[in-house]
């Protein structure tokens, strides 16, 4: 441009400015999909070591253990993000005067600063141990002569499997411990590589193994949920500390180091995270590990159906109050299992035999959901940005990859909610689980924006401890007293969108209770809802009833044909009663299962000279 027009274009007034312009705007950096909501059932995870950017090598010398404190374990991402932002913000008034930036802070592990939307994290306050790599010895020997010459030390190092030995040698030559693992070695030898000056070749060597870089974590549909600049090699240890920085961890978490991660997420978890079986998909016998290599072994599960279906919830007979968090439900697959596997292009490289239990081709129905590679297809899309990014500062870096990503994340959720609109019949708007959800045409032309005093669950509404079941009912017609409670709910000059109350996972607002309580189509989730009531109301009558849920009644039917009996408990034989609500041509037939009696009751309710009669099918 500047040969072509004979001007000279100010090229770091134009990127200060698109930095200052940028923080200024009040990006939402959600990182979620509308499909998947705030807490998705699978996460793929990978590294980028590609763009990378430069750092001054005495900024990689690893602090001593005894002088790392709590604040170098965790970092405040909505602090930190928000002195990133205004950082760039007071540049503009700081670059070029005497005065220093007075939001300007050293660089440490801490500052490298991971982003996951604020409705998916646990809290503001998320791990980020990164600088406990490579700790476990940092006693030096007394050799400090290079005794092996810089093209011999490269020769072990691009091995693919060096031997022991010839690592030990080499760290002895270099003035390293050669005391640790293999792993351990490497990483000391690595560490060196950075003095460019004084191992020109090893330092090329170092950039193409991968120091530093990103790592990020996506749904199956490519939207990315967890971004971290790394110091470091990708390791187990950061794929730690995004796991345990997720509200709901993922039911399935996929990688390339899917065995260094179970291992590591369950020893700093006590053995609590990857369970059962150690994040394997069945037990580590010898039956299993043969049949997995013969291609005969095949595992399925009742919640894989629910990963494709985005208005799967958790309903309250399913839900545990566990005060341990890892032991508690995902709300999407309504299970506390979790799992580590392979992606599709390392499951065959694993030299331990119970590893081949992490391959997703043993669980087909579940790999027919996810695909693997969409972490490597973001890698691609980020490589034409690689140039430019790899030039920049630190602050800029992370300020830019996650600004990418965000517009990344925006383009796939827009394009599918447009398709969406263009496609359904009923108006779509998001939930409170930051999911897509269907309301009727006529109810969704006049809902209102929702009020910020309307977001949490109104106490007087809902949330009753003292329900009981009622001994009998007289004549079997139910009694309508004045009840200022039910006219609030079902009151139409109200906000459709407000919160009233939530039965197990599931939130409803005033737009559910009113299809229930008015002439209207009543909607799935709020059948769900009141089903678990009824299972709670007879639990206290003595009587125990199971509720399947609607939506895995829905994939029974062609062409998902699903097996009804993975929805049923293992004790179903032994239930007073089972109840199957089946929606179809927008009429609800409930079938009740009575499993003792080896009967089936059909009930049908419709409208006839203003009578309501419910028809009653035995067999």
């Amino acid at each position: 441009m500047e040969d072509h027009a004979n001007i000279t274009v100010p090229h770091n007034l134009i990127r200060k400015a698109f930095y200052n312009f940028s923080a200024l705007r009040e990006y939402s950096y959600s990182y979620s999909f509308v499909r998947c909501g705030h807490s998705p059932p699978v996460l793929i995870a990978d590294g980028n070591w590609k763009i990378a950017f430069d750092l001054p090598a005495h900024l990689f010398r690893r602090p001593n253990l005894d002088n790392i404190s709590e604040k170098d374990t965790q970092v405040n991402v909505r602090t930190r993000w928000e002195t990133i932002e205004k950082k760039m913000i007071s540049s503009g008034f700081c670059d070029g005067n005497t005065f220093a930036n007075p939001y300007a802070c050293p660089l440490t592990y801490t500052a490298f600063t991971p982003w996951l939307g604020n409705c998916s994290r646990i809290s503001d306050i998320v791990p980020k141990t990164e600088v406990f790599l490579s700790q476990k010895d940092r006693a030096f020997t007394s050799s400090c002569g290079l005794v092996m010459d810089e093209d011999t030390i490269l020769q072990v190092l691009e091995s693919k499997t060096p031997k022991r030995e010839a690592l030990v040698k080499a760290c002895k030559a270099l003035g390293v411990s050669h005391v640790g693992s293999t792993t351990d070695l490497i990483n000391r030898l690595e560490e060196l590589l950075l003095y460019k000056d004084l191992y020109p070749k090893m330092f090329i060597k170092l950039q193409k193994a991968g120091v530093g870089g990103v790592l990020h974590m996506t749904c199956t549909h490519s939207v990315v949920y967890y971004q971290s600049a790394l110091w470091w090699q990708e390791s187990a240890r950061d794929h730690g500390d995004a796991l345990l920085s997720f509200k709901h961890p993922p039911t399935v978490f996929v990688s390339d180091i899917a065995g260094r991660v179970a291992r590591h997420v369950n020893n700093r978890t006590n053995q609590c995270f990857f369970q059962p079986y150690d994040g394997r998909l069945c037990a580590n016998t010898t039956e299993h590990i043969q049949g997995a290599a013969e291609k005969l072994l095949e595992v399925r599960f009742p919640w894989v159906t629910s990963v494709g279906f985005s208005s799967r919830t958790v309903s309250a007979n399913e839900a545990t109050n566990s005060s341990d968090r890892f032991s508690s439900l995902h709300p999407v697959t309504g299970t506390s299992a979790r799992f580590s596997l392979y992606d599709r292009f390392h499951q065959k490289n694993q030299r331990r035999q119970e590893e081949l239990l992490r391959s997703l081709k043993l669980a087909p129905h579940l790999a027919a959901l996810v695909n693997s590679s969409v972490a490597e297809q973001l890698n691609r899309e980020l490589s034409s940005s690689k140039y430019s990014l790899c030039q920049m500062k630190d602050e800029h870096y992370m300020f830019s990859l996650r600004l990418y990503f965000h517009l990344h994340n925006k383009r796939i959720n827009d394009k599918y909610t447009k398709t969406l609109n263009m496609q359904a019949k009923q108006a779509v708007h998001i939930g409170l689980y930051g999911k897509l959800t269907f309301r009727s045409e006529g109810s969704a032309t006049a809902v209102p924006e929702v009020l910020t005093s309307s977001r949490e669950p109104r106490t007087d509404c809902w949330g009753q401890t003292n329900i009981r079941a009622r001994k009998e009912i007289p004549d079997f017609q139910l009694q309508n007293p004045p009840n200022p409670q039910l006219d609030h709910v079902l009151d139409e000059t109200q906000s459709p969108e407000e919160i009233i109350g939530a039965v197990g996972t599931s939130v409803l607002k005033r737009l559910d209770l009113m299809s229930l309580g008015l002439n209207q189509e009543v909607e799935a989730t709020v059948v769900n809802c009141c089903l678990s009531q009824l299972s709670i109301i007879s639990g206290q009558k003595g009587k125990d009833v199971h509720a399947v849920n609607s939506y895995a009644v829905a994939t029974w039917q062609p062409p998902l044909n699903c097996d009804p009996f993975l929805s049923l408990p293992a004790d179903a034989s032994s239930k007073d009663c089972i109840i199957f609500p089946l929606c179809k041509s927008s009429h609800w037939t409930v079938c009740v299962l009575l499993p003792k009696l080896k009967r089936i009751h059909i009930l049908r309710m419709f409208l006839h000279s203003q009578h309501l009669w419910i028809a009653v099918y035995s067999c």
